[in-house]
């Protein structure tokens, strides 16, 4: 037997026994439920994704709804591990197969069931944050009093990045009455651990008054009024007749969580697929940054700053971070833009991404406080070179960078101003107003709450979109950032980007990576296009003509050129020099 099918089996197995003590108490039995009990919906699972999907012409006129989704995660739970690289599914301590118990504010607007707090909430899992998003309502078919209920939702591992995805779905009656609540993951952001799990659980509603709904309701409404332009990726075979759907399909497509193309104003975006079916809440599948954060947080926040309070540029290491003062001096003339390029002169191997690899890298990644953070950042890699020579990619870099930052933050403001909300959020996003989620950054859990800078970010695909479509403006960028890191951003002037050994010939300026694509698209000079880049598998480009081409994909592949060689079929990637042939 195949090791994932005998995990499933294992895993359903446990939880029948669970469910036969309750099997004439499950609320399977409706029209939408084709079991008679529990213990056979269970059995049942993965379900098919059909039975999360509002139907087609669903009356959006549903019992209106103000106050409390209690769910207690308890009941019966079905799972099957696809992958589990550190054997986090069979250790019985982190339970990652279950629900969380949690508590979500709610309140219904036209159809829409909208949960009053957005991004992770802390909930009392040994694994697990609870992510909710807006889900939708409807009347039931046949049955005036009662209203079924799905939202998307997405289970965050906690002091980390990945992302598994699921949906809820349950009936809800007059005065608070409700049905067990059903529950499915099937689909995630994360190279490391991918299962399925699904369940039953008891829930309660608790009508009440809340007293911001309104400002809730108006800031949805907002949210959805301000999304692109969307249309589906297929569509693009109307605008540009011939063009192969296959090339623009990141490699190993099927480990992709949703990818797109941005052109003219229109954002063409993929399905979000699952293993049971499309997700039908794909607008609302959260993705996660990882190390495009490195360009997004680390780079934009260091240029911003840099462009308004020069000084910075020339405060070394220690002198913001004195934790960083070691008796060997490593850090001594380390200046803050060595961090961002990541040219410290401090490192074990030049290798790419050697050190990053190495195992020693876990302490600093599973460190919850920013002093065990900062502790291992400082003192991980040995002195090498002088700073400014060899680039050598480390996520440490980048969060000794976001220390300094906010601590220098906190000397100007008097500690009134946040890196993240303040400066990345409010100062350098504020024009483009993304969505929700940009608002949210992983942070140590103590007293400092330092922001991980290097990783830690979550957008939804339109924040995708629309953060692409701002970088592309220089007159948008102009005012934050100086003309000489524009010319560097967009890699038309090369003289400060770095070079890494043994990589494939990609730059690297303040977090962007840039790539010559002229061999690849046959262009008559030198086309260096800036793209993000993170774990497992993610691209963000910004192609010369304006357009954005992105995957988030998890399977370790990020491959692209086969996607720009075929936008180079239907527009010249090339800017104004026309491709040969």
């Amino acid at each position: 037997m195949k090791k994932t099918a005998l995990i499933g089996f294992l895993g359903v197995a446990l939880v029948l026994s669970q469910a036969l003590c309750r099997a004439d108490s499950g609320d399977v039995s409706d029209a939408s439920w084709p079991w008679a009990n529990s213990v056979m919906a269970i059995a049942h699972g993965p379900w098919p994704m059909d039975y999360f999907t509002p139907p087609a012409g669903a009356r959006r006129a549903p019992l209106p709804f103000e106050g409390t989704l209690l769910i207690s995660g308890n009941g019966p739970a079905g799972v099957q591990v696809h992958r589990d690289d550190f054997d986090l599914a069979r250790d019985p301590a982190y339970n990652v197969g279950t629900l969380p118990p949690v508590t979500l504010t709610l309140i219904s607007d036209n159809g829409y069931l909208v949960p009053r707090r957005r991004g992770p909430v802390f909930v009392d899992h040994p694994y697990w944050e609870f992510l909710p998003e807006p889900g939708v309502a409807w009347r039931e078919e046949g049955n005036s009093e009662w209203s079924r209920a799905v939202l998307p939702f997405s289970l965050k591992e906690k002091n980390q990045n990945c992302l598994h995805n699921g949906l809820i779905s349950f009936r809800y009656g007059p005065e608070g009455a409700i049905g067990d609540l059903a529950w499915q993951v099937a689909s995630e952001t994360c190279a490391y651990l991918k299962f399925d799990a699904w369940g039953l659980t008891p829930a309660q509603l608790k009508p009440g008054v809340i007293q911001d709904a309104a400002a809730i309701k108006a800031a949805y409404r907002d949210e959805r009024e301000a999304r692109m332009p969307l249309r589906s990726l297929a569509d693009l075979q109307v605008t540009y007749p011939g063009i192969n759907m296959e090339a623009l399909a990141p490699p190993a497509v099927a480990d992709a969580t949703v990818y797109g193309l941005v052109i003219d104003g229109v954002h063409y975006r993929s399905d979000c697929p699952t293993r049971t079916g499309a997700h039908p809440f794909c607008e609302l599948v959260a993705v996660p940054s990882y190390s495009t954060a490195k360009s997004l947080f680390a780079g934009l926040a260091f240029l911003y700053m840099a462009n308004r309070w020069p000084e910075l540029e020339s405060l070394t290491v220690p002198e913001l971070v004195p934790e960083c003062d070691l008796p060997d001096g490593r850090w001594q003339g380390v200046h803050l833009r060595n961090l961002v390029d990541m040219t410290s002169g401090n490192y074990d191997s030049a290798e790419f991404h050697a050190d990053e690899s190495d195992a020693k890298m876990q302490t600093f990644f599973l460190a919850t406080t920013n002093s065990d953070k900062l502790s291992f950042s400082c003192e991980a890699w040995p002195h090498r070179e002088p700073p400014g020579v060899q680039a050598v990619y480390h996520s440490t870099d980048d969060y000794l960078l976001g220390v300094a930052l906010q601590r220098f933050l906190n000397h100007e403001s008097g500690g009134a101003l946040d890196l993240h909300s303040d400066i990345l959020v409010e100062a350098v996003l504020g024009g483009i107003s993304p969505g929700p989620l940009t608002r949210v950054s992983q942070r140590t859990s103590d007293d400092d709450a330092q922001p991980f800078v290097s990783y830690g970010l979550f957008f939804h695909p339109d924040d995708v979109a629309r953060i692409g479509m701002g970088l592309q403006d220089d007159a948008y960028l102009a005012p934050l950032i100086s003309k000489d890191d524009l010319e560097g951003l967009r890699f038309r002037d090369r003289s400060a980007m770095q070079e890494w050994k043994l990589s494939r010939g990609e730059g690297y300026f303040a977090g962007f990576w840039g790539f010559d694509v002229a061999p690849h698209a046959g262009c008559g000079q030198e086309t260096w296009i800036p793209f993000m880049s993170g774990y497992g598998g993610i691209r963000w480009a910004l192609l010369p003509d304006g357009s954005i081409y992105y995957f988030f994909t998890d399977g370790g592949h990020g491959s692209w050129m086969d996607a720009i060689i075929e936008l180079n079929r239907v527009r010249s990637v090339c800017g104004n020099i026309s491709p040969r042939g």
